[in-house]
């Protein structure tokens, strides 16, 4: 085996051995420790207790019937929230089940770790179902990225006074699964160590937090403001303590994986329902100090509370404007409501969102992975419009944000392929904003973000992914933004500047040399993608010269096609293939992310081309089948990057949609069963790989409906629906998909009708929907007769 692919691998399971032999060590025992506490009165009734007014409504609802009909009175109860959060390695999706408003600024979500040992890869959310103990409640959170992200403001009960040096293991704690509960907007676990049990609800900005202290104990509570995941960092913070007001309040500024063009300052503000008895500041890993109030970098606090049978109630807001905003976010949100009535407002809105897709049909496991990935669509990106309808803007001002939300920490990379397509279908309003908020961003920041953190774009990732989310949502109609501006930064951007790596070799040598331009052929793909997706829009808004010059250079990706190899791979500037060329290896260095496999099929912008270069559409596909089966007869891909087709990650996941493009959309139909039903399920390890702002889960939720979008176009590819019926409640009407004689075995697409009339081709597109309408499905257990190619 090659060096570095040995090494990486020897690395990973090392880290993996190490993993399961501190589970195998874990000796807590089944005892939950809640010492007699009773949740009757609480909305996380479990069932499990002698209350026998089961309403359905309770986030802790045990009951798993197999009723074939969803509806939106019982649509939360689908939703489970620990999917996606173990896995091991590449197999761990950075799912957290803590609790969220839909889009809300603030995450209430708890960080665990095991004993202190926190694998790099494996805690990027905050949070791994594996791990058995809780370091802490934090109050922001990326969902589903690759990499530590946010995470601050950490929160914790003790059972008693801290002494001594104060440091995390002093005040972490053990906790039991069965006494985990979390549903839309709400979170909840018993803490052995701290003898609490804790309770979290979301609203926007704000949140509230019941914390109900066992009998005897000695009630504390650690704010932790310098707290961070590794790869951060806590430049400086302040906490000040008001006694008086029974709050404390201050600021975190702070850096880290996905925020490292130069971080943020996220200010917070926190109301308690008890006067303290007792408080003090701490520097982390010191004693605790006489004190209100300290700024530094390793900053905390706690405070003390006279015993009683009554839980204590936080209430907790954060602002990106100032601590006087965090106030105020808190007062307009949470001040005058209790706990339940804070966790009942998240529910409805839950609802709302969830109830927009009615499936029937499949079972009860196909349910719950379709709406858990509608709600993972929800947890990004985030609504940073505050209580005073104003936003921190990418130039360091608060602004105004009118009648739209001011939406950022989008993911564009990974998001444009799936996640924003949907959001056009769906929530042409919400899709608007997010459009005018990325404007904003270009026109406030001097350039369109291709990774959009809080308060700046982190530049992470590759190329320019904007563009073909601005492109594709013009060409379906979503134009309620400032779209004009929009393609002048888009434009500025492919023309000049730094926003495309490699530009000046990509305009006059027409491919980018790997002893020039590091990762070539990743860089190529994707920057032909963004003009192709240019050259339609362009089309569209009247401009021909700017249209004809994209669409030339969306073709550029071929001169990297070697026809020895049959991939696309590194070329140098003398016109030298770059040796030795490992196809296979996904720890390729030469490629982002992926290897030659999983990048010489990007280009569905240009199939007729792409056909070209193997010689026909039928070879073309020949090789991109043998991919698949190459994955399917090889390892599955979960712990370590997948060779051939790699369902984890987003360079390739689009290419089982390639064969519904080039006459073979039964392929297309054999491999996306395939996927769902080896890739995906309903367990911790329920997504393949990282989600990425929701990436993945709107990957699934486009399959099981049974049609994919073509990027930067306005086209849908037929696939393979899931269900017997799904009703989407668009705006202007709804769309009923319908699949007749639909089962694991009638997985092929015999015929498809759509508003009545007969599809000739395995395709449809944006406008015939968009109002709603009916797309009918009928299946058989045998391919139907080759479709035409896409276009002919």
């Amino acid at each position: 085996m090659r060096f570095f692919q040995s090494c990486a691998w020897a690395f990973l399971l090392l880290t993996a051995i190490a993993f399961l032999a501190s589970c195998a060590a874990d000796d807590d025992d089944d005892d939950s420790g809640q010492n007699g506490l009773d949740d009757d009165s609480s909305p996380t009734d479990d069932d499990d207790d002698d209350n026998d007014n089961d309403d359905d409504s309770s986030p802790g609802d045990d009951d798993n019937d197999d009723n074939d009909d969803t509806t939106p009175a019982d649509v939360l109860d689908e939703v489970d929230p620990y999917i996606g959060t173990g896995g091991l390695g590449y197999g761990y999706a950075a799912a957290y089940p803590g609790a969220k408003y839909p889009h809300g600024m603030i995450t209430l979500n708890p960080n665990t770790t095991r004993n202190g040992f926190n694998p790099y890869q494996q805690e990027f959310s905050g949070y791994n179902y594996s791990d058995p103990q809780i370091r802490g409640f934090v109050h922001t959170q990326l969902f589903g990225v690759g990499g530590p992200a946010e995470g601050n403001l950490l929160v914790m009960p003790m059972k008693e006074k801290p002494a001594g040096d104060i440091r995390e293991a002093m005040f972490r704690s053990a906790f039991a699964k069965e006494t985990e509960i979390a549903t839309p907007g709400y979170y909840s676990a018993y803490l052995d160590d701290a003898q609490t049990r804790v309770e979290l609800a979301a609203a926007a900005n704000s949140g509230v937090e019941r914390f109900t202290y066992a009998a005897g104990v000695s009630p504390y509570f650690i704010v932790w403001p310098s707290y961070y995941q590794i790869d951060g960092w806590t430049y400086d913070s302040l906490i000040e303590i008001d006694a008086g007001e029974q709050a404390i309040s201050g600021w975190i500024d702070y850096s880290g994986a996905q925020n490292k063009s130069d971080g943020y300052v996220v200010y917070y503000a926190l109301t308690f329902s008890r006067p303290f008895t007792d408080s003090a500041v701490w520097h982390y890993g010191g004693p605790a100090e006489a004190g209100t109030s300290l700024q530094a970098p390793d900053a905390g606090a706690y405070v003390g509370f006279a015993a009683t049978a009554e839980p204590l109630i936080v209430k907790v807001a954060i602002s990106f404007q100032s601590v006087a905003q965090a106030r105020a976010n808190l007062a307009a949100q949470v001040a005058d409501a209790d706990f339940d009535t804070v966790w009942l407002a998240a529910r409805a809105a839950w609802e709302e969102e969830l109830g927009k897709i009615e499936v029937r049909g499949g079972t009860p496991r196909l349910r719950r992975m379709f709406y858990t990935a509608l709600y993972h669509t929800h947890m990004m990106p985030s609504d940073f419009t505050e209580a005073n309808n104003r936003y921190f803007g990418y130039d360091g001002q608060t602004h105004d944000s009118g009648s739209r939300r001011y939406y950022t920490e989008m993911s564009l990379w990974d998001t444009y392929r799936t996640y924003h397509p949907f959001l056009d279908l769906l929530d042409p309003v919400r899709a608007a904003d997010l459009l005018q908020s990325l404007t904003d961003m270009y026109v406030q920041g001097g350039t369109v973000p291709r990774w959009a953190g809080a308060v700046r774009d982190t530049g992470s990732m590759i190329e320019t992914p904007a563009h073909i989310v601005f492109g594709e949502a013009y060409l379906k109609g979503v134009r309620d933004f400032d779209y004009q501006t929009a393609y002048e930064g888009c434009y500025a951007q492919a023309t000049g500047g730094s926003a495309r790596d490699c530009l000046d070799q990509y305009i006059n040598l027409h491919f980018l040399p790997e002893d020039q331009c590091y990762r070539g052929v990743s860089h190529i793909t994707e920057a032909c993608r963004a003009d192709a997706a240019l050259s339609k829009w362009a089309d569209a808004l009247g401009l021909p010269a700017d249209a004809a010059l994209f669409l030339e250079r969306s073709r550029y990706y071929r001169n990297h096609f070697d026809p020895a190899t049959g991939f696309l791979r590194p070329k140098n500037a003398d016109g030298s293939w770059d040796t030795p060329f490992f196809p296979d290896n996904p720890f390729n260095e030469h490629y982002v992310e992926g290897d030659a496999w999983q990048y010489t099929f990007c280009a569905e912008h240009d199939l007729e081309g792409l056909s070209a270069l193997f010689g026909s559409t039928a070879a073309m596909t020949a090789k991109l089948e043998e991919a698949f089966q190459l994955a399917a007869d090889g390892p599955p891909g979960i712990v370590l990057p997948g060779s051939y087709y790699w369902a984890g990650n987003e360079p390739d996941i689009f290419y089982p949609y390639i064969f519904a493009q080039a006459e073979r959309p039964d392929l297309t139909q054999k491999w996306t069963r395939w996927i769902v039903a080896t890739k995906f399920g309903d367990g911790p390890d329920g997504l393949p790989g990282n989600d990425d702002g929701g990436t993945m889960s709107s990957w699934l939720l486009f399959t099981m409906l049974g049609f994919f979008p073509l990027n930067g176009t306005d086209i849908y590819l037929i696939g393979s629906p899931l269900f017997d019926e799904a009703v989407l409640h668009l705006p202007d009407g709804d769309l009923i998909v319908t699949a007749t004689d639909n089962s694991p075995e009638n997985l092929y697409v015999q015929a498809v009708r759509l508003n009545g009339e007969l599809l000739a081709d395995p395709w449809f597109t944006h406008d015939r929907i968009a109002a709603g309408g009916t797309l009918e499905f009928e299946m058989g257990p045998q391919p139907a007769a080759a479709a035409k190619p896409l276009g002919k």
